[in-house]
């Protein structure tokens, strides 16, 4: 069984007063709330069983020069100002403090987390996705961290806490605090989501995706495309524009689109098939799609997460349905301009009759290039869906071998 690359531990300290209502609470946590929340000298080297005898608080040892690349926050490393400062909400504040414990097995940690640059950039994009995740509030919360590069094992310390009570109480109806239980779930999608953002597994895809979205923009509006004498495609775009209502939203996701959205999806794929600039990036940013859930499957059998919640990590369909979502505005801005240049016309019947007329002005032209582009276009879309055809099969072969193994 492989071993996961990133770990996390994450514990609670209650505040004071929840510690006080118990004589065993008090004896267990009082001097550990103190340590956390640096209204007590302590020796940092008992916390990591070294023995020393320095005092020092926590805000101090995570940024202990010796073995850390400093404290940080989301807006970067902290000045001697900030700490004071943090010093001073943390003796002040009345919520529960968390302390969490990012660790990395040693090659990947040297790799990927191995100075302050790559720690900041993960925690300062993932540190606020957890909190939400978790049911906080980013902007109610202040965090700090410190990477320690003192062990081969490297790992990242994190406290925070709530800036003020949000939650309602059920009886008297006043805010207090959170609890400190966080759902196991959400440390299992943190982590996931860590060594899938120092791995930067995403980076690719989103470059194929920007390529395959900018290509859209030239194929559809630049006045030397092809496109514009393509018939098949202007009599789609004519039957999309006779459907728009005349008024409301006009966007692929609003509500009045829903029963456009094929027509829309057959366009952008007529779109794709007819430019083989266009047709490369598409295929490109499907091959993107299907890397990016293979290297998110070798993650989450490394983290040995069940297969039961693979579905909410798989993001294919996700990012496949974004782009034919951001492809389809396009569609429905060309139809926009298509409709605008149309001459004012009271009733119904006038309106399509202007309408076929202006498709008739197009269609006339595209006649000459028409035979080629079709050649090229059955050549490009045959060939698009057996790469999509092929990903498919690649999943599930993919998916029965992982099966296999695992049994």
């Amino acid at each position: 069984m492989s071993v996961p690359n990133v770990n996390c531990k994450i514990q609670y300290i209650q505040n004071e007063e929840e510690i006080s209502k118990s004589s065993a609470l008090t004896e267990k946590y009082s001097a550990k709330r103190k340590f956390y929340s640096s209204n007590q000298a302590q020796d940092y080297l008992t916390y990591v069983n070294t023995g020393s005898k320095e005092k020092i608080d926590y805000v101090a040892y995570s940024g202990n020069d010796e073995k850390s690349c400093g404290v940080f926050g989301k807006n970067g490393l902290l000045t001697m100002s900030e700490k004071k400062k943090l010093r001073q909400q943390l003796r002040e504040t009345k919520s529960v403090i968390w302390d969490c414990l990012l660790t990395f097995q040693p090659e990947f940690g040297q790799r990927y987390c191995n100075d302050f640059e790559q720690a900041y950039e993960m925690m300062k994009r993932e540190m606020p996705r957890f909190l939400k995740d978790a049911g906080f509030n980013p902007d109610n919360i202040t965090w700090y961290a410190a990477l320690h590069t003192n062990k081969k094992h490297r790992h990242i310390h994190i406290s925070f806490f709530e800036n003020a009570p949000t939650r309602i109480r059920q009886r008297s109806k006043r805010l207090q605090f959170s609890h400190g239980k966080i759902n196991q779930e959400c440390i299992r999608r943190f982590k996931v989501h860590v060594e899938q953002n120092l791995t930067d597994i995403s980076a690719e895809l989103r470059v194929a995706r920007k390529e395959a979205t900018n290509l859209s923009k030239e194929v559809l509006f630049s006045k030397d495309s092809v496109i514009r004498y393509n018939n098949a495609f202007q009599e789609q775009i004519l039957d999309l524009v006779e459907k728009l209502p005349p008024s409301g939203r006009i966007s692929y996701d609003s509500e009045n689109k829903l029963p456009l959205k094929p027509l829309i999806n057959t366009i952008v794929d007529m779109a794709i098939k007819s430019n083989r600039k266009w047709y490369k990036a598409f295929v490109n940013f499907c091959a993107e799609v299907k890397k990016h859930d293979d290297k998110t499957r070798e993650i989450l059998i490394r983290q040995q997460i069940p297969e039961v919640f693979w579905d909410q990590y798989l993001k294919s369909d996700t990012y496949l349905n974004d782009m034919y979502r951001r492809l389809g505005n396009q569609v429905l801005n060309y139809a926009r301009i298509y409709r605008r240049r149309e001459r004012p016309a009271k009733g119904r019947l006038a309106r399509k009759r202007i309408r076929r007329k202006t498709a008739l002005s197009v269609l006339a032209k595209g006649i000459e290039m028409q035979a080629a582009l079709q050649v090229d276009s059955m050549y490009f879309f045959e060939e698009y869906l057996k790469k999509l055809e092929e990903a498919r099969e690649d999943a599930a072969n993919q998916e029965e071998m992982e099966k296999d193994e695992m049994e």
